[in-house]
Order: structure tokens, then C-alpha cells, then sequence
């Protein structure tokens, strides 16, 4: 039979038990008592170690209901044996992201090779809280339009007059010029206008025997006639012909 404790009494000499029985004992006639010992808790135990780094987790700590634990009917602590905590609140760090490549720009010219860019962002995401760039070039660049460009040809310069195709009584004279400076290129224009120029010349009246002297007109006879400041024609009449030659002055 087990004799559970329910008070003790102390007269300043002995103590007296008061037991389940309802009766008192003289705590020297009691042997093998059972003593009701309630639970008490032990120190908290450290925290554990946070359940995240970042971003907001939990941690615990434990007690144990044994200092001392309950005995012989004794009341069990009262409490939660654990408790609960969050931890590593700050916001975790997002490294960035790039964004899509954008479209390429127009080539910087027509022809004769260019160049052209496209670029992308770092914010899909943005790096937050400490988080890392992206990494690489934000920028492109490739080279466009190399086809050559066309080159529209260019006159030379004039060349000079032709001589004149008669010493008198009118003629004409050309000069001329070419589609080379330059020549056209790669689909280029030719050039406009007309290669060629004609002009008249020496529309002065040519000399006749008829005003020499008629004997002239049966021998060899030369004279000169004047036809500007440096020029003259030398005209020979042969037996009632005319020949024409030139003399300077």
C-alpha cells in the first residue's frame, strides 16, 4: 500500500504526516512513505538554427518537465515544453535578370557598310537587396548594308575644238568630252547631257580669182588676203582655179 502525503506538521520537535488515510503519523513510523513530487521545468535550451537564411523562417527551443520530474502522482508542468520564433526576416537578395533583346536600330547608312545595335535591360528582375548584376554586355552590334554603293558617273572636262572642217564660207568644229570622272558604278547613273558640242567656224566669205588681175588666170599666181588680225588665206590662182592655204602674220 502506497501512503500519499497531503500536509506535514512541524510542533518544534518532530513532524507529523498527515496521510491518505486520514490519520497522523509521527514521521518515524513511517516507512517506505510515497512522496507526491510535481514536475518542474528545466533551463530553455538554445535557439535552433533559423529554418531559411533570408526571406523570414523560424526557430525553436525546448524545455523538459524534469527538474524535477513528476513523481508518485505529482502534477506534470504546466506550459508548453517548446516555443517558436521567426528569424532571418530580412528580404533574401535577387540577383538580376536581362530582359529580351531589343529590335535592331536602322543601319547607320544606305550602302557601302554600316552598323547597327540592339540592347537588352537588367530588370527582369532588377537586382534588390544586395543582389547581383547581370551578367554580360547590355549592348550588340553588328555590321549591315556592305553592299557597295552605286556611283553616278561624271563628265571629263571638254576637250578643245576640232578644226574646222572648211578654211571658209562656213564650217563646223566639235569637242567632246566622256562619262569617266567618274565612270558609273554599281548601279549608279550614267550621266546626263550630251557628250559632244558642235559649233560653226570660219563663215567668212572665200576669196574668187575674178578679182586679180585676168592675166593671173593663166599662170601660177599667189596673193594674200587678210581674214582677222592674225590670219590670212593665200590664194593661188592655177589657170582660172583657186587654191587656199593659211599664213600666219
Amino acid at each position: 500500500m502506497q501512503i500519499y502525503i497531503y500536509s506535514v506538521r512541524w510542533n518544534g520537535h518532530r513532524s507529523f504526516i498527515y496521510n491518505s488515510n486520514g490519520s497522523w503519523f509521527d514521521n518515524d513510523t513511517v516507512k517506505d512513505l510515497c512522496v507526491r513530487v510535481d514536475g518542474g521545468w528545466s533551463s530553455w535550451s538554445s535557439w535552433t538554427t533559423c529554418s531559411v537564411k533570408c526571406g523570414g523562417g523560424t526557430q525553436d527551443k525546448a524545455r523538459s518537465c524534469d527538474s524535477p520530474a513528476p513523481q508518485h502522482g505529482g502534477r506534470n508542468c504546466s506550459g508548453s515544453s517548446t516555443e517558436q520564433q521567426r528569424c532571418n526576416t530580412d528580404a533574401c537578395p535577387i540577383d538580376g535578370g536581362w530582359s529580351s533583346w531589343s529590335s535592331w536600330t536602322t543601319c547607320s547608312v544606305e550602302c557601302g557598310g554600316g552598323t547597327q545595335d540592339r540592347t537588352r535591360s537588367c530588370n527582369n528582375p532588377g537586382p534588390q537587396h544586395g543582389g547581383e548584376y547581370c551578367s554580360g554586355p547590355s549592348t550588340k552590334q553588328q555590321s549591315c548594308n556592305t553592299d557597295a554603293c552605286p556611283i553616278d558617273g561624271g563628265w571629263s572636262s571638254w576637250s578643245s575644238w576640232t578644226t574646222c572642217s572648211v578654211e571658209c564660207g562656213g564650217g563646223t568644229q566639235d569637242k567632246a568630252r566622256r562619262c569617266k570622272s567618274p565612270a558609273p558604278q554599281h548601279g549608279g547613273r550614267n550621266c546626263s547631257g550630251s557628250s559632244t558640242e558642235q559649233q560653226r567656224c570660219n563663215d567668212q566669205v572665200c576669196p574668187t580669182c575674178s578679182g586679180l588681175d585676168p592675166s593671173w588666170n593663166h599662170t601660177n599666181t599667189t596673193a594674200l588676203f587678210p581674214i582677222n588680225q592674225h590670219d590670212v588665206i593665200s590664194v593661188e590662182c592655177v589657170k582660172g582655179f583657186i587654191n587656199i592655204g593659211e599664213e600666219n602674220m
